[in-house]
């Protein structure tokens, strides 16, 4: 039992000390304006050892700045691996996914249809003027469409196949 204490006290010493490592590597290199992929492997490393003690979250923290560290690297010094480096870390980052989109595509519409039409709420809502709550409908109309958008653009995601002359 301490054996398991003491290993995993190791583990998350080690991750510091790798994030620590990374973090002034990175400094360093925006100070001389060279930028390579080494801080992308501390951060990666640090990831795969709180992944494996079960911190997903703070590996997803680690994932996030290795993906931030690659994107300066690949902006600076475009190659290949970094190119590859930026897709395969791209995975550990959450997106909205589709029935979220759906959820608040509705919401966002029905809400500002129902503050933008004054007959359904009498302009009766919390004593608000009327000026507010047609600018909050507005805003909940327009937050549904931009939603709408990102729905159908998810839903549209095919890959492209070119055809052959």
């Amino acid at each position: 039992m301490f054996r398991k204490r003491r290993e995993k006290k190791s583990r998350i010493e080690t991750v510091k000390e790798l994030e620590r490592k990374a973090y002034n590597l990175e400094v360093e290199q925006s100070k001389n304006q060279t930028y390579n992929l080494e801080p992308v492997r501390m951060y990666e490393e640090a990831a795969g050892i709180l992944e494996s003690l079960g911190d997903e979250n703070q590996a997803r923290g680690n994932h996030l700045h290795a993906l931030h560290a690659a994107d300066k690297a690949y902006r600076r010094h475009p190659t290949k691996e970094s190119r590859r480096i930026i897709k395969e870390l791209d995975k550990y980052i959450p997106r909205i996914v589709g029935p979220a989109w759906i959820i608040l595509t509705i919401a966002g519409l029905g809400a500002g249809i129902f503050f933008l039409s004054s007959n359904i709420t009498g302009n009766a809502i919390a004593d608000m003027i009327t000026k507010t709550i047609s600018f909050l409908g507005a805003g909940l109309v327009i937050v549904g469409l931009v939603a709408g958008f990102f729905w159908i653009k998810s839903r549209n995601k095919k890959p492209v196949v070119k055809k052959k002359k």
